[in-house]
């Protein structure tokens, strides 16, 4: 018998990018596949909604709010006990080490295809809940 795949899940995911077009391109790259998305817009709906209900992982694009994007991944980390899979965001000329010292599980250069990132998402999700 196989395992139950990434697709029936429904893994819920949060979009926190403060760019509608791209907010709205990851969605749909994500509900394609099966997850359950939200997406927010600002930092006070990002920690209202990591108290209320945690997610499986969040997607943060590192110009998500007003800090430095190891400050947003701290912030973010200290609204739950649970844990969170964090993928960052990252635009043209981030400091890539940066980022990831900051603690993203994971990193994605943009432009990148919708493949790619959805690819990247269920990989950290199965890391963190192997078997599922």
């Amino acid at each position: 018998m196989s395992s139950p795949s990434i697709r029936s899940a429904r893994r819920q995911i949060v979009i926190a990018d403060p760019d509608h077009t791209h907010r709205a391109r990851t969605w749909n790259a994500l509900t394609d596949r099966g997850h359950a998305v939200e997406v927010v817009d600002s930092v006070a709906a990002l920690q209202v909604l990591l108290r209320q209900r945690p997610p499986d992982a969040i997607v943060i694009d590192t110009t998500f709010g007003d800090l430095a994007p190891a400050a947003s991944i701290a912030r973010v980390r200290r609204c739950t006990t649970r844990t969170l899979v964090v993928m960052q965001l990252s635009q043209p000329g981030d400091d890539v080490d940066e980022v990831l010292r900051g603690g993203a599980d994971e990193l994605v250069r943009l432009p990148c295809s919708d493949a790619e990132l959805v690819a990247r998402v269920e990989k950290l999700l199965r890391v963190i809940n192997p078997g599922s």
